[in-house]
């Protein structure tokens, strides 16, 4: 019997390992109770290939040597990103669009290797505008590669023109006048702002 790792290696040429791997536990059984055996090379284990020597010794003093090989994996560097969001709305191109007044975000990212992980800059520091934040995928081989993306937050309005204005439900030009008859009190103004977003108010119409 051998048996690495719990794996059968009597038949076997060898085992993968995972990356990381410095040791395995070596079970031997000889065919005679009379033989013995040393076990070496399960331990300091590197990234590659790796020999586990297991040398029988017979009670004659006949000996014979069994290998298997210990491949160790090697770290990824895979540090690709797959998908980003933003408050939960997704990255397209490399941007995304936030409503007025949002002064940080929450950044998820997707990777595309489970061994890497991420950092995130300047999601905290958000301003009226472009900003930009950075992404730091570091891989387990140490390796890292920043990405950037663009955050936009949207941004006040300065537009303070009206669209349009109403004297008793007529249409009036703007900077116009009006004439109403004598003995006219107030009148029904409405004025309707040019941006969606500014407010109009009405003074001086009684």
């Amino acid at each position: 019997m051998l048996k690495v790792n719990d794996v059968d290696l009597l038949s076997e040429a060898g085992l993968d390992l995972v990356f990381g791997t410095s040791a395995v536990s070596v079970e031997a059984e000889t065919v005679s109770e009379t033989s013995s055996f040393v076990v070496s090379g399960n331990s300091s284990l590197n990234a590659g290939v790796n020999t586990l020597t297991v040398t029988v010794t017979a009670q004659s003093g006949a000996v014979e040597v069994f290998t298997r090989t210990l491949t160790v994996a090697a770290a990824s560097s895979v540090k690709t990103i797959s998908g980003i969001t933003v408050n939960g709305e997704a990255v397209v191109a490399g941007a995304v669009s936030l409503g007025r007044g949002v002064t940080s975000a929450t950044v998820l990212v997707s990777l595309d290797s489970a061994f890497a992980s991420y950092d995130v800059s300047g999601d905290d520091v958000l301003v009226p505008g472009a900003n930009t934040v950075t992404i730091r995928v570091t891989a387990q081989d140490e390796s890292f590669e920043d990405s950037e993306i663009t955050v936009t937050v949207d941004q006040a309005s300065s537009v303070k023109t009206l669209e349009s204005i109403t004297v008793d439900e007529a249409p009036v030009l703007v900077g116009g006048t009006v004439v109403k008859a004598n003995g006219t009190t107030s009148v029904d103004v409405v004025a309707t702002a040019t941006s969606g977003v500014s407010t109009a108010v009405v003074t001086g119409n009684t």
